[in-house]
């Protein structure tokens, strides 16, 4: 006899084991298809891993790649810079070996007449055209041949056409290392011209004033003689000749107003040009102070003059012989104040105390020795 198992039945009728095994199979699934869709995720990052480091080689290799171009590039500059040098080192010595014919000729016959360069260069600034090189090498007797101009040139004339004293120390071997000699010989020669224009300017006015001062109002009449009689008949003639026709008087009174105005304008132009000099000379008084006052500051500035082609005086300001600025007269009167104020600074000196001083000394000076002279 089988006997009958009372087992746990569900409300639809199933037996429990049946429903927790339908469950358990599906929970097996889950965990498969977790599993498989883990193993899948970790094989895409690996492959994602992989391909990062791939791409990492190659940015790699191509940043060495990159580097060794940019080396191999910076050493063909460096070999070519060094080339460049050696090349233009190569070159000046040659031209230092081989001179030319003409700088020869030249360097020759002032060595053999014993020339100096002060004697040679007729001109007030710093440089000259060729033309008028041309003119000093005929003033010391010297000839040159119409087909050596263009040696002359290629040797001696600067980019701007120009040749200049430094160019002329340089080449020719007699007037080596003559340039500041040269420079403070043309300084000299400007001042003592800007000097010599001061006290023509100064005797000039000194004379007009006289003969403003010295004129009679009432006429001084002296006796006839026979002097006088034939000055007065060369007078009448002056006379007659000038007195014209009236159809003449227009032209001549046009002519007369036009010589009046320019005589006008010469007074005038004279006039400019004695204050042009007087303020040139000043300027060249003032840049001798302001290398002083540099002097004493422990300033590497120095001061120089130098006329432009057009007449106007400009100061060029060198830096230990390199010029590196070109001042008008205004901008160096600034300049030289502010050199006067850096110099009392230094001092720690103040106006009342110069102006101070000015009083002794003046109050220190005996008047009454030149009265008594006088």
């Amino acid at each position: 006899m089988k006997k009958n198992i009372n087992r746990p039945q569900s409300k639809q009728g199933r037996p429990e084991s049946s429903i927790i095994n339908s469950q358990n199979r599906k929970n097996n699934q889950t965990q498969k298809e977790y599993q498989n869709q883990i193993e899948k995720d970790e094989n895409n990052l690996i492959q994602q891993n992989k391909r990062n480091h791939q791409n990492q080689q190659q940015q790699q290799q191509q940043q060495q790649q990159q580097q060794q171009q940019q080396q191999q590039q910076q050493l063909n500059d460096d070999q070519s810079q060094k080339n460049k040098q050696i090349y233009q080192i190569l070159r000046k010595q040659s031209s230092q070996q081989q001179q030319s014919q003409i700088i020869q000729k030249i360097s020759k016959y002032i060595a053999f007449h014993h020339i100096s360069l002060q004697t040679f260069w007729k001109s007030q600034q710093i440089y000259v055209q060729f033309e008028q090189f041309l003119e000093f090498i005929q003033q010391i007797g010297m000839i040159i041949l119409p087909n050596e101009y263009e040696n002359l040139q290629q040797e001696l004339q600067n980019n701007q056409g120009q040749i200049t004293i430094s160019i002329i120390c340089e080449k020719i071997k007699p007037w080596h290392n003559q340039e500041n000699a040269m420079l403070e010989f043309i300084k000299e020669k400007v001042l003592c011209m800007a000097q010599s224009s001061k006290n023509k300017y100064r005797v000039q006015s000194q004379k007009g004033a006289r003969q403003l001062n010295n004129t009679n109002p009432q006429k001084q009449l002296r006796p006839v003689s026979g002097f006088n009689q034939e000055y007065n008949k060369n007078l009448k003639q002056q006379q007659q000749e000038y007195n014209l026709d009236e159809q003449n008087r227009s032209t001549s009174y046009f002519n007369m107003h036009n010589q009046r105005q320019k005589k006008q304008e010469q007074s005038l132009n004279f006039i400019i040009t004695n204050n042009k000099n007087e303020q040139d000379y000043d300027t060249l008084v003032k840049m001798g102070q302001a290398n002083e006052l540099a002097e004493q500051i422990n300033s590497n500035n120095r001061y120089r003059a130098f006329k432009r082609p057009d007449g106007n005086l400009v100061v060029h300001v060198y830096d230990d012989d390199c010029l590196y600025a070109e001042l008008t007269i205004n901008e160096f009167n600034r300049e030289f104040t502010s050199l006067k104020m850096q110099h009392n600074q230094k001092k720690n000196t103040k106006i009342w105390e110069v102006l101070s001083e000015n009083k002794k000394a003046l109050k220190g000076r005996d008047f009454s020795r030149n009265i008594n002279k006088e």
